[in-house]
C-alpha cells in the first residue's frame, strides 16, 4: 500500500491541491463510495483515522499519464439514478501546434474526399465503397418505400389531405389560417416540414445505426 499512497492530507481541499499538482485517478470503487457515505453520516470518533487514511489514497500509476495518448475524458457515477452535480473547470491544453506545410498537405491530406464525395481519412458503418453499394442501397430504399407507404392521408408532397385546403397555386408557400402560420404544398394542402438545417465542423459526432 505504501507505494500507492501520497503524503498525508488534512482535508478534501488538500486532496484537490495534490491532484492539481499531480494529475491522477482517485482510488474509489463502489464499495469505498458506499463507505464514504456511511462515514459522512456518522459522528463516531473511530471513523476519523479511517477517513484520514482514505484521503491519502490514489493510484500512483496515474501520476504521470502519457498525454499524447489521451483523446477522451469520461465522467461516470456508480449510481446512475441518483442525482449528482459535477463541476469541471481549469482544463487547459498545453503544447506547440505547427500548421502543416503545403507539401505535407499535398502528400498526406489531399485529396480528402473520394469519388463518392466522402471523407477519405476515416471509416464508418455504411460508408459507400463502390457503385454496387449505391445500387444495393437504392434497391433497399425502394423496397422499404413500397412496404412502408406512410399515412393514407398524406399526398405526394406530404400534405395533409384530410385537413383544411387553401387555394392550390402550384407552388410551395406559407399562409396564415385561424391566426396560425402554415406551410402549404402546391396542391393547397397543409404540411409539416422536418429536416436538417445545418451542420457543424466542431461537433463531436459518433456514428450510430438507425
Amino acid at each position: 500500500m505504501a507505494d500507492q499512497t501520497c503524503e498525508r492530507l488534512a482535508s478534501g481541499e488538500g486532496l484537490q491541491d495534490a491532484l492539481h499538482l499531480t494529475p491522477t485517478m482517485l482510488f474509489q470503487t463502489d464499495e469505498i463510495d458506499g463507505l464514504l457515505q456511511s462515514i459522512s453520516k456518522s459522528r463516531d470518533a473511530r471513523y476519523e483515522q479511517l477517513m484520514s487514511t482514505l484521503l491519502t489514497m490514489y493510484l500512483s500509476h496515474w501520476r504521470t499519464p502519457d498525454l499524447s495518448k489521451l483523446n477522451r475524458v469520461t465522467i461516470s457515477k456508480a449510481r446512475p439514478h441518483q442525482e449528482m452535480h459535477f463541476s469541471v473547470d481549469n482544463i487547459r491544453a498545453k503544447g506547440e501546434y505547427r500548421l502543416p506545410t503545403e507539401e505535407q498537405l499535398q502528400s498526406r491530406f489531399f485529396p480528402f474526399v473520394d469519388k463518392f464525395v466522402q471523407y477519405c481519412h476515416a471509416e464508418w458503418p455504411g460508408k459507400t465503397t463502390s457503385q454496387d453499394d449505391i445500387d444495393s442501397q437504392h434497391q433497399a430504399e425502394l423496397k422499404d418505400l413500397a412496404s412502408n407507404r406512410g399515412p393514407e392521408n398524406w399526398n405526394q408532397y406530404g400534405g395533409w389531405t384530410s385537413g383544411p385546403q387553401p387555394k392550390a397555386t402550384g407552388h410551395f408557400r406559407t399562409q396564415k389560417l385561424d391566426e396560425k402560420w402554415w406551410l402549404v404544398d402546391p396542391s393547397g394542402r397543409l404540411f409539416w416540414s422536418q429536416g436538417v438545417t445545418g451542420g457543424s465542423a466542431f461537433a463531436d459526432h459518433e456514428y450510430r445505426a438507425a
